[in-house]
């Protein structure tokens, strides 16, 4: 018998360029489709994770201990006039509060806040503390002073802010229970309380 050789012939498939064009842009679409699946899967794994280290790195040199706080709050309590003093150290700042003796006017008010600037120099320099470089940074200052603790609304009430901020040359104060503008407050003032008061229409409501 005569065996026939059957002979297959491999038809070999061409890929169009047009293909290849679709397959190259599909891909360079979805790498940054990737990308940010794969950020907002990590940025999932990292949830409630705390994060270590300190973004005054090299800076803050010397530090304020709370040592050097607590040896502050007990020299600055024994000044007269201060009723109770309240210091907070949190994000470099140095925040201190200071409710004074009721019967204090104005200017004593502001006297003693200078007082207690003082006794931060003594304790804690502000050259050192409280005054940045080129290289580092340092410490904020603010001490708010005031009296009539639970009395802001009263005639007699007063208080001053005393600010002194790393990169500042010197120290501000300024009484912030006094307007700066009186004009302008008054003006103010006069338009809340017209505001606030009933219209005829509403008295006459009333009335009936």
């Amino acid at each position: 018998m005569t065996q026939k050789t059957t002979k297959k012939t491999k038809k070999r498939r061409r890929i169009s360029v047009s293909a290849v064009i679709l397959v190259i842009g599909i891909v360079i679409i979805l790498i940054p489709f990737g990308i940010l699946a794969y950020l907002i899967f990590g940025a999932t794994l990292g949830t409630g994770t705390p994060l270590f280290g300190s973004r005054f790195t090299n800076d803050l040199n010397p530090a304020i201990t709370q040592e050097k706080v607590d040896a502050l709050d007990s020299s600055i309590t024994s000044l007269t006039g201060v009723e109770e003093a309240s210091l907070n150290l949190r994000a470099a700042t140095l925040r201190i509060t200071i409710d004074t003796t009721d019967t204090l006017v104005a200017s004593e008010i502001s006297e003693l806040t200078k007082q207690v600037y003082q006794q931060i120099d003594t304790a804690l320099p502000v050259t050192t503390y409280f005054k940045s470089d080129e290289v580092k940074k340092m410490y904020d200052l603010e001490i708010t002073v005031y009296n009539l603790k639970d009395k802001p609304d009263e005639a007699n009430y007063f208080q001053f802010v005393l600010v002194k901020n790393a990169n500042m040359e010197t120290w501000t104060i300024q009484e912030v229970s006094k307007p700066l503008d009186p004009e302008i407050a008054k003006a103010l003032q006069d338009a809340l309380a017209a505001k606030n008061e009933p219209t005829e229409s509403e008295n006459s409501t009333e009335g009936n």
